[in-house]
């Protein structure tokens, strides 16, 4: 026998979606607005949805199959992701990335966790966008000398892992990084891939003056060559300091390489 189907009054949904889950309420309330808006678009108003337009910061989206997820809330405040990164940057300095966290930098500049992440995936990929901003960029180096450049190559290198930021930070970082396949992506593009397009550069000129013979240079490796060890010193503890004889010794050992 089949039962006729009955028809739910709309006082006793009304009771129902009261004591429902508040996300089974919001599914079904947004489901017959949106049945609403495509029946009787005028109908759909502020009271609709049983809030008010100022409480509305988010707005969804659906069309048929497709999901469209479309958000529109306040302008990110400049001055609060600035705020952001000099806080940030000066933990790294200060106290390392190993002790920064998102609740002490959101807590000394007033705002929230969600301020954080709408700006940041997390600590890795905010720290990282402050050193390359701070050391990405490459000075060119061009004295039409080889053993020179190579040396002033070798210098801003040691210019960059002496500074404080790098000192305590970068052992941290790097761990955070390799955990995080788009976080080690922007590190290889900020600052890897500068430095090795910088050898590249120094290599080619040499090669033009007649310093450099052989046709098989490899920069990438006469880069790894001259910054491995520097790197090595800065995340070993207990190893003799980073110093000009260093660079030096460094420099001797590309060129005999590059003979």
């Amino acid at each position: 026998m089949i039962r006729p189907r009955t028809r739910t009054s709309r006082r006793n949904r009304h009771q129902w979606l009261e004591h429902s889950p508040h996300f089974i309420r919001d599914l079904l309330t947004h489901h017959h607005a949106l049945s609403l808006t495509e029946k009787h678009p005028e109908r759909l108003n502020q009271h609709t949805l049983g809030i008010t337009l100022e409480q509305c910061r988010e707005v969804t989206v659906v069309k048929s199959r497709n999901v469209t997820v479309k958000q529109e809330g306040r302008p990110r405040d400049p001055a609060i992701s600035q705020a952001l990164v000099w806080t940030a940057e000066r933990w790294l300095e200060t106290v390392g990335f190993d002790k920064l966290t998102v609740d002490g930098i959101v807590a000394e500049i007033g705002t929230t966790r969600q301020t954080f992440y709408r700006r940041y995936k997390n600590l890795a990929m905010l720290s990282l966008e402050i050193v390359v901003d701070r050391y990405s960029s490459q000075e060119e180096v061009d004295s039409g000398n080889l053993q020179t450049d190579l040396l002033q190559f070798q210098r801003s290198e040691l210019a960059f892992l002496t500074t404080p930021l790098i000192q305590k930070s970068l052992s941290g970082l790097l761990q955070a990084i390799r955990a995080d396949p788009e976080a080690s992506r922007l590190y290889f593009d900020g600052m890897i891939l500068p430095r090795q397009q910088k050898m590249t550069r120094i290599l080619a000129r040499a090669t033009e003056r007649g310093e450099i013979e052989r046709s098989d240079i490899d920069p990438v490796y006469i880069c790894d060559l001259m910054f491995g060890p520097l790197i090595a010193r800065v995340l070993t503890p207990a190893t003799p300091p980073l110093d000009d004889r260093l660079a030096r010794q460094l420099v001797s050992t590309a060129l005999r390489e590059l003979q």
